[in-house]
């Protein structure tokens, strides 16, 4: 039986330190241990901490080997009659494995890890009320934002903003703006359903044309607050329609109403 990394061992005895002070159910700690035990974590944290090992002891000597790659090529390839040996490395240099390879050496000894994100649109009409142009890298997680159509104007606006998702992360994106174009593409007129096949299509970046909810007056200060007479978890609400948009609260809360507009809530 392999032994877990020393990190992940500290983590497990701390665990059942804890336990034992802790208010949590058995299925709790049951989930984080065998987290922590399975060999897909293990085998991450080994990885990570060879890298690290690694990268303390070894520099990349130069971030341009595929530029060099491509000279050594046109020397051959320049050559009258080049040799078994020369005509045997230009096949290989010319592999697309050995390429990739050289592009990614290339970029980790340039540390070039960010998405290239476009240039972000500044043009704006004088005419034109004040716009916020915001970008969000597509990836495998949800986005994070759920959207509505307004009753009464027909915009598309943000619903709600889940905690922790790649909209709340941004900071840019907030309940109420209304949004105006996804990825270039108008949405004046299409509904909730339009604009989530045309999220569903992006690929790369997803860009946002939203005006602000200050601008939009669709949020206004609410001074309504209630006192809450009960605790109430969204995990064991069997009518919530998505429990990670639920707001947990325990009995004499005080909590901020901030719109109404929901029928059933």
């Amino acid at each position: 039986m392999r032994h877990p990394p020393a990190a992940l061992g500290g983590l497990l005895s701390s665990l059942e330190k804890a336990r034992v002070h802790l208010d949590s159910d058995e299925e709790d700690f049951g989930f984080l241990a065998d987290l922590l035990k399975s060999r897909e974590l293990q085998a991450l944290v080994n990885v990570h901490s060879k890298i690290n090992h690694t990268r303390k002891t070894c520099q990349a000597l130069m971030s341009n080997a595929e530029e060099i790659e491509i000279s050594i090529m046109k020397e051959i390839h320049s050559c009258t009659i080049p040799s078994a040996d020369a005509i045997e490395l230009f096949a290989t240099l010319q592999s697309p494995h050995l390429q990739g390879i050289l592009q990614a050496h290339d970029s980790i000894a340039s540390k070039d890890f960010a998405p290239h994100l476009p240039e972000i649109p500044v043009e704006v009409d004088e005419d034109e009320e004040t716009v916020k142009i915001v970008q969000l890298v597509k990836s495998n997680e949800p986005m994070g934002a759920t959207i509505k159509q307004d009753d009464r104007t027909g915009a598309i606006l943000i619903a709600r903003i889940m905690h922790g998702g790649a909209a709340d992360r941004s900071g840019l994106i907030h309940v109420g703006d209304e949004v105006l174009e996804v990825n270039n593409f108008n949405v004046l007129g299409k509904t909730p359903a339009d604009v989530h096949k045309i999220l569903m299509q992006a690929e790369g970046t997803i860009t946002f044309k939203l005006l602000p909810a200050s601008s939009s007056a669709y949020l206004r200060e609410s001074k309504v607050r209630v006192r809450a007479y009960f605790d109430y978890d969204p995990k064991e609400d069997k009518h919530i329609p998505c429990k990670e948009a639920g707001l947990p609260f325990k009995k004499m809360d005080i909590l901020h109403i901030v719109t109404q507009d929901d029928p059933y809530w």
